[in-house]
């Protein structure tokens, strides 16, 4: 506990900095416990799940940032939440959107060298693969009913939100926004707001009604837009159309799009308020679009200017690389983009310097092969394309899979390591790393706590798991659940969840019964074995056919979200059978994840129906 306690007496007092006033409650527990799924926010008393709040310095990269990002968030809340209130559910957008911005930003102040806040990104591009469904909501919303209070703890708010906050504090400049927020605190000091009421706050330090216009646009209606630069004449112009899936049919949308645009060191913003307008692109050199990445919207460009950006990836900051990467993707997913595209951005993003980036191409190829979208033919050549762009990055790396072989690294060189392992692993089929995580995973279940490092343990156990089946699960299940240690119970479950093995899927879903195993442990369990290629289809048909087995699981507002485990499928039957039978199950609450779910699905399968042999070709060189 006194990472934790460390911990946050350091963010609190940079909240205190921020909000420049003290904290406000006389006291603050921070309370951990076996069966909150999530976090809450309690006025002087903050709950966590065990695994988020019970770290330490030997954690696990991933453990620590998380750590950083939900306190932070969490602790926000005491003064955005809960000393100013929002007035209703319809404002409790802005509630977890702020928050959500502020747990990146105060936690990368905690500890820079967990790089936390370009994390914030990354979320926002989950919120677009989102928002770019038919069905979906905006951030704002009027709630009349209880059923659509759930609906609202949901990507778009913290995701989409969070990064739309972000957006309009890079484009009026981070002290004319803190100074808008504070003038808020101190106007409703131990009262209620509303989003209007923050609105006119900001207005009041910034001085640019527009700016606000365009907060309004992005809040108040679903969707995103994509921006298209084109050169005409000597300047730069820009047009905005709603961003669409495949063969999707969306109905059109407007945005004030704050566009900001970089050339070497000169960045300039223009708020795109028509279908089209000049932009300035001021300096010489690459165009690079969405300028820091903070910017809530998608471009599209010619592809001279994409094979310029593409060249220039690795010198590109971090925020801006993880743009330029969804985008990319964005348009091929539109249909637009092609293969070869993206083959050349993940060579060239390999040699950036920051691990997300280098990182972000390989997640995203792994992707084509669980859509589907690489035949058996092709997967050979799939494979080699990804050990021949990050093998040699990992053997510049060295990988010794032992207990504190690398305690001197950075945690960001540590985290790109087992990540990289765990994509040459998973996506390149390397036999050799296989071999070695499984050797040091049997001599650490055998007692050798110098076998396994910490970093290396949720990849190594799957594979062991995978390899040994049934009897290890069962023997490791038991003994886990025998001791109260939250964070190696979840390695356990997610070992078994993701082990890829038929056998062991059948084996949990089935038959293990352990009554010492909490409802959000076991819905984690079964959504890991459908996100796994191997396991996908039994845990699919099982958990289909008992939908009652996980739909509560977690409680409260968690339990809205369960329904959209399922969006990993990717045929039309399957989306029929998802609605048919999750649907009945739903008769009384928001079906907003269902639809998105079943929406997500349909998508999938569109794209992969009409691209697998034109994808599955490119990849062959054919």
């Amino acid at each position: 506990m006194q990472y934790a306690l460390e911990g946050s007496k350091k963010i609190v007092a940079l909240l205190e900095e921020y909000f420049d006033q003290p904290f406000p409650y006389p006291k603050l527990d921070q309370i951990g416990s076996p069966v909150m799924p999530g976090a809450m926010e309690n006025a002087g008393a903050d709950i966590y799940g065990d695994g988020i709040l019970f770290v330490d310095e030997g954690s696990s990269t991933e453990d620590k940032r998380t750590f950083g990002m939900v306190v932070a968030h969490e602790l926000s809340h005491q003064w955005f939440g809960d000393v100013v209130t929002p007035a209703w559910w319809d404002d409790i957008w802005l509630n977890e959107s702020f928050a959500n911005w502020m747990g990146y930003r105060i936690g990368n102040e905690w500890r820079p060298d967990l790089d936390i806040g370009v994390s914030a990104i990354d979320e926002a591009f989950d919120a677009m693969q989102i928002d770019a469904l038919g069905a979906g909501r905006p951030i704002h919303q009027r709630i009349t009913r209880d059923a659509d209070i759930d609906g609202t703890f949901d990507q778009i708010t913290y995701g989409k939100g969070g990064q739309v906050v972000a957006m309009i504090a890079a484009y009026l400049g981070e002290e004319k926004f803190r100074d808008g927020v504070r003038l808020h605190m101190r106007r409703y000091l131990h009262g209620n707001a509303t989003t209007d009421q923050f609105f006119d706050s900001l207005a009041s330090a910034a001085h640019d009604p527009r700016v606000l216009e365009s907060l309004r646009s992005f809040v108040d209606q679903q969707g995103m837009p994509v921006v298209t630069l084109k050169h005409e004449g000597g300047g730069l112009l820009a047009s905005q159309s709603r961003y669409a899936s495949f063969g999707s049919n969306l109905p059109p949308a407007q945005w004030i799009v704050p566009v900001c645009v970089r050339r070497a060191a000169v960045r300039s913003c223009t708020l795109l308020d028509g279908p089209d307008g000049a932009i300035e692109a001021k300096g010489d050199g690459v165009i690079v679009p969405n300028a820091g990445g903070w910017g809530y919207y998608r471009f599209d460009m010619d592809p001279a200017d994409w094979s310029a950006l593409i060249a220039a990836a690795p010198t590109l900051p971090e925020g801006e690389a993880l743009a330029v990467t969804d985008s990319l993707w964005a348009s091929f997913y539109a249909g637009k983009a092609k293969f070869p595209q993206l083959a050349a951005l993940a060579r060239a993003m390999a040699a950036h310097p920051a691990s997300n980036a280098m990182l972000d191409n390989g997640e995203r190829l792994r992707g084509l092969q669980q859509r589907g979208l690489i035949s058996d033919a092709a997967l050979p050549a799939w494979r080699k394309l990804i050990v021949d762009i990050y093998g040699p990055k990992l053997a510049q790396l060295g990988f010794d899979p032992a207990a504190d072989a690398y305690a001197s690294d950075t945690p960001d060189r540590k985290k790109l390591r087992g990540e990289m392992v765990e994509l040459l692993v998973g996506a390149g089929g390397d036999p050799t790393l296989r071999g070695k995580l499984i050797a040091a995973a049997d001599a650490y279940v055998a007692g050798d706590d110098k076998a396994l490092d910490w970093e290396f343990t949720q990849l190594a156990l799957p594979l062991y798991v995978a390899d040994k089946g049934v009897p290890l699960a069962k023997a490791i299940a038991d003994k886990i659940l025998a001791n109260e240690d939250p964070a190696a119970r979840e390695i356990v479950f997610d070992a078994i969840g993701h082990s890829g093995n038929p056998d062991v899927a059948r084996w949990f879903l089935v038959d293990f019964r352990d009554p010492r195993l909490p409802q959000s442990v076991r819905l984690r369990t079964a959504k890991s074995l459908l996100d796994s290629p191997g396991t996908r289809d039994i845990a699919a048909d099982y958990l289909l056919a008992n939908p009652d087995s996980f739909s509560k699981a977690g409680g409260g507002i968690f339990s809205a979200r369960a329904g959209q485990m399922f969006n990993v499928l990717c045929t039309s039957v399957a989306a029929d059978a998802v609605d048919a039978k999750l649907r009945p199950q739903l008769a009384n609450d928001s079906t907003l994840g269902l639809d998105r779910t079943v929406d997500t699905i349909r998508n999938c399968a569109r794209f992969k129906d009409a691209k697998a042999g034109e994808v599955s070709a490119a990849v062959m060189g054919k």
